[in-house]
């Protein structure tokens, strides 16, 4: 796979130092050197902004081991950890528009009745009296996030066309709440692990594009058949936004485990740990033994369904399909109790 094209850093045209974004991400900056705020001549498309991290690694330690203390587990040991910045392309559209079209109304009524023992409980009941216009003027930003490079390994979720639920990761809230920014440098990488994107810039926009056209399209959500949506498109701006994530490798009780912190906000993202081998071992045995009854009792009923020539006309069908039934209760009786204590002795 191809390396992504290097992008050069932003340099304020007045002395040449770098420029900080203070509006959000573009390239309207305040330079660190001069002061000076305006706008950074050059390509938007190249445009890299960092989220500046605020959770501090010891910080991130401590709500560890709090979070496992919650778990009943003792304090981690910590064998690695580390300050990753995370890539993620962020699409700002701008949608403008008109909606009209007719939608049904419905009325609820408040009404009194009496159960069987006579006492008194409302009800609501929803009936519908005819239908209303409904004209509607928009004017939105639809922002759009798609994930730069793989993140499933460390928990984070993958953001896409598929999905824009980000769980507890911060990366979703608007520029100006997300902190201080700063414009990618290189220098950026002598302090945390940079991820460099490998999804390219034409590839996020068409994510993003997917996404404004669901969003379109539910604008008519609960109108009558025969609305008229007019959406337009004014404006797109796309930024490589680099988020912080503070990940921690441990062992607890002997198995290991990685949590991941959102190092803007401090929220825990995702803590797993691995599963005891005892009780692995007992889960799969498990499984083998739901197949082994599984097919016993399947085996049963074909025979009584399907009975050789030997056993027809002995009268046994039905006596087998009971014994299958019989079977299968059993099975699924004592499967289900050694499932619940396992469950109480596996800490």
């Amino acid at each position: 796979m191809s390396e992504p094209p290097s992008t050069p850093a932003l340099t304020c045209p007045r002395c040449g130092g770098t420029p900080d974004p203070e509006a959000g991400p573009g390239l309207l900056a305040r330079c660190a050197s001069c002061g000076v705020l305006g706008r950074i001549e050059g390509d938007p498309s190249q445009g890299r902004v960092v989220v500046r991290a605020a959770l501090s690694a010891g910080e991130a330690l401590d709500r560890l081991a709090a979070a496992l203390a919650e778990r009943g587990s003792g304090p981690p040991a910590i064998e690695r950890h580390e300050l990753v910045f995370v890539p993620y392309w962020r699409v700002e559209t701008t949608l403008a528009g008109r909606i009209e079209g007719e939608r049904r109304v419905v009325v609820e009524e408040l009404r009194q009745a009496f159960d069987e023992q006579g006492a008194r409980r409302p009800i609501v009941r929803r009936r519908e009296d005819g239908t209303e216009a409904v004209v509607r003027e928009i004017q939105e930003v639809q922002v759009a996030l798609v994930s730069a490079c793989p993140l499933e390994e460390f928990g984070l979720p993958a953001l896409d066309r598929q999905r824009q639920m980000t769980g507890e990761l911060g990366v979703r809230r608007r520029a100006d709440l997300m902190g201080p920014l700063a414009v990618f440098t290189p220098a950026l990488r002598d302090a945390a692990t940079v991820l460099d994107p490998i999804v390219g810039r034409e590839r996020a926009l068409d994510e993003a594009r997917a996404i404004v056209a669901r969003r379109e399209e539910g604008l008519a959500a609960g109108l009558l058949p025969g609305a008229v949506v007019e959406i337009e498109r004014l404006g797109e701006e796309a930024a490589l936004l680099f988020y912080p994530v503070r990940l921690s490798w441990f062992r607890v009780a002997g198995r290991p485990g990685q949590a991941a912190f959102d190092a803007s906000t401090g929220a825990l993202v995702s803590l797993r740990t691995a599963e005891p081998f005892a009780a692995a071992l007992h889960r799969r045995a498990l499984g083998l033994a739901a197949l082994a009854a599984g097919f016993a009792v399947g085996s049963l009923l074909r025979l009584a369904a399907l009975p050789p020539p030997i056993l027809a006309g002995a009268g046994l069908e039905a006596r087998i399909a009971l014994a299958a039934l019989a079977l299968g209760a059993g099975a699924w009786w004592l499967l289900a109790r050694t499932v619940r204590q396992l469950a109480t002795e596996t800490p």
